[in-house]
């Protein structure tokens, strides 16, 4: 079949249109087994059997929304009858004391439903909170304490494809509709999954203060493709780094911000984010060591207190961070492009993942700007480093409890002296780690 449709197949000369529905829907409407069939003649011109599966496959859609609202229906019906019971047959100081024990730990979608009609009198009532709604009142919520641009670029590009809906009225359908015109943009599955991570949040949370008792329409859906976790990934090998040392060094259209970091980022180990995060009071280039700190400060936030760090500056790396700190000048962050004032750490990874490819790096998701951080992994065992050195540079914690007595921070000189060690091995990695379409020769 020349063109692609969903759910079709071509069998010998006929098409065949296979579904299986999502099994709370195939217990409704198919007795919990089976598929929607159709199978077209053998002579049916592939146009109309393109249309017509468009219209199946909106058809189902509707049955599906329509047979999990009757369920949803058919939940609330129970618990206003249920607790118009409650409210009949117990004092009121009874039944005080009852609804503290329904909100005595997680709630499920039924005990959730029973709470909300029993604080309205006994009859449930749907708040309507639109997802930027939720948003703002996730953002009043937990301002303090995480990183917002995820979740605001998630509900943005969502509302851009479904629209601003009701956060009780989003179907598993919208969320399927949205992923799929996510990877017909050319979005990196990784990313998808990372944009569903965030939007599952904000609505968990408006389900729970909503005492909403639907499932999250956002749970469950499965991006398959990407290969996109930082375990994947590969250190870049000495015909690699040798091909981005040129594009840096002669490219009249990268900008000193993506020059430097990408210079700190091959000679230090440390992640894109955790460079791009940097500020002046990170800086110290004045002792007997130049170093930086990994820290958590007003730009960025770190995966967990083991990336808390001084990390030497050797090499590329300490040219880099001094021009870096020149540019700055009394300015606080020290890339403003992906900073507190900049566009987040998704923007910069593709800023340094399309340099690299611009180099000549083989286009592979396991060869990205993440690859530095690897290869100084590999560059630090390869120099025979001792482990607990090694962990200290790379932000890594300990692998069992021995490794968290002695003396927490070692020596700078020591960490400075490991480090030029492994920059003799940057790149040594073998062939055959690498496909043949990762390979330069």
């Amino acid at each position: 079949m020349d063109v692609q449709i969903r759910y079709v197949v071509k069998r010998g000369s006929s098409y065949r249109f296979r579904r299986r529905p999502p099994p709370d829907v195939a217990a409704k409407l198919l007795n919990g087994k089976g598929s929607w069939i159709h199978t077209w003649p053998h002579d049916t011109p592939l146009t109309v059997v393109q249309a017509e599966a468009q219209q199946l496959v909106a058809r189902q859609n509707q049955a599906i929304i329509l047979a999990r609202g009757d369920a949803e229906a058919e939940l609330i019906e129970e618990a206003n009858r249920d607790s118009r019971g409650l409210i009949r047959d117990y004092t009121p100081a009874e039944l005080a004391w009852y609804q503290n024990q329904l909100h005595d730990g997680e709630m499920d979608a039924r005990t959730a439903a029973l709470a909300n009609a029993l604080s309205h009198g006994g009859d449930y009532q749907r708040d309507t909170v639109s997802l930027t709604e939720a948003l703002r009142l996730d953002r009043e919520r937990h301002s303090s304490d995480k990183n917002r641009r995820p979740f605001d670029l998630a509900i943005k590009l969502f509302v851009a494809v479904i629209g601003d809906r009701d956060v009780t009225r989003i179907t598993r359908m919208d969320v399927s509709e949205f992923i799929a015109h996510e990877r017909r943009r050319g979005l990196a599955p990784a990313s998808i999954r990372r944009h569903l991570a965030a939007l599952r949040a904000v609505v968990n949370r408006a389900h729970l203060d909503m005492d909403h008792p639907g499932r999250n329409p956002f749970e469950r859906h499965s991006v398959p493709g990407g290969g996109g976790s930082p375990s994947d990934r590969l250190p870049f090998n000495r015909q690699h780094l040798e091909l981005i040392d040129g594009y840096i060094e002669t490219s009249s259209n990268l900008s000193p911000d993506t020059r430097n970091l990408i210079r700190i980022m091959r000679d230090s180990g440390m992640g894109p984010a955790e460079a791009g995060g940097l500020v002046a009071a990170d800086v110290s280039l004045d002792g007997e060591v130049p170093f930086v700190w990994v820290r958590q400060n007003s730009v960025r936030r770190l995966k967990n207190s083991s990336r808390t760090r001084q990390v030497p500056m050797v090499g590329q790396a300490l040219e880099a961070i001094t021009d870096a700190v020149e540019r700055a000048g009394d300015r606080k962050e020290l890339f403003t492009g992906y900073g507190a004032s900049g566009r987040g750490a998704d923007f910069l990874s593709a800023t340094l993942n399309a340099a690299i490819r611009r180099a000549g790096v083989p286009r592979s998701p396991r060869l990205t700007s993440y690859s530095f951080r690897h290869g100084m992994v590999a560059a630090l065992s390869a120099a025979g480093v001792q482990d607990d050195l090694r962990r200290r540079l790379m932000g890594h914690a300990a692998p069992d409890v021995h490794g968290k007595y002695g003396a927490p921070n070692p020596q700078l000189v020591k960490l400075q002296d490991a480090m030029l060690a492994a920059l003799e091995h940057l790149g040594d990695i073998a062939d055959s780690n690498y496909t043949e379409a990762e390979r330069l020769t």
